[in-house]
């Protein structure tokens, strides 16, 4: 989960005309000596490439800046997604992972309410339980499929999860379909058990 992509979009009139894309992800180094690894970071035809020196035994993290003018735009009537191609390579050896995110902004405000991508939106959302009649917690992703459609049908573009780390099945046809998520950790508190699960939700959740 350690790679992050974070659009950040450029505005002319109200129109996303072109994106910056900051991307970093993070190396583990399992053998006994340092290691040179070459990272690149690939999307919408533009590529960084990038060097770092992994400790033995030991980590290291690599960061990446990309610009696409004209992105495709993530909303949720028309949910295009991009995907960012970042490879790892040390000597002969190579290790590519692929992460689908959308380039989309949002923000509050206290007098207007919720906007994205610069235009007001309601929020119309239902709490969604992650079960299904007959086969109780164990969906396929059809069936999430099938859940997130329906609830779009009937005028939904939100939902919160309910009381734990979504499928990540479920994230994905939400990504596809046009749903935003208040993603729901089990507990709120200060106790290092809390703070866990929030991390973990945040790192493995937040593309």
């Amino acid at each position: 989960d350690s790679v992050f992509v974070k659009p950040v979009p450029e505005f002319d009139n109200d129109k996303i005309t072109s994106v910056r894309i900051d991307v970093s992800c993070e190396i583990v180094n399992e053998t006994d000596i340092d290691r040179t690894v070459s990272v690149s970071f690939a999307t919408g035809g533009e590529k960084f490439i990038t060097e770092i020196v992994v400790p033995s035994f030991g980590r290291a993290a690599a960061n990446g800046e990309l610009n696409v003018n004209n992105p495709r735009v993530w909303d949720v009537d028309t949910p295009e997604l991009c995907e960012m191609t970042t490879t790892a390579a040390c000597g002969n050896l190579t290790d590519t992972e692929t992460t689908t995110y959308g380039v989309r902004s949002i923000r509050f405000d206290p007098d207007e309410g919720f906007f994205l991508n610069g235009r007001r939106l309601e929020i119309r959302g239902a709490c969604l339980h992650q079960d299904f009649a007959c086969v109780g917690s164990a969906l396929t992703y059809e069936l999430h499929e099938y859940k997130i459609r329906r609830l779009r049908e009937m005028g939904c573009n939100a939902i919160r999860t309910t009381h734990n780390a979504p499928a990540p099945e479920l994230l994905e046809a939400c990504d596809k379909l046009g749903m935003m998520v208040m993603d729901e950790t089990r507990m709120f508190g200060s106790s290092d058990e809390a703070v866990d699960e929030m991390t973990s939700i945040v790192r493995r959740d937040r593309n």
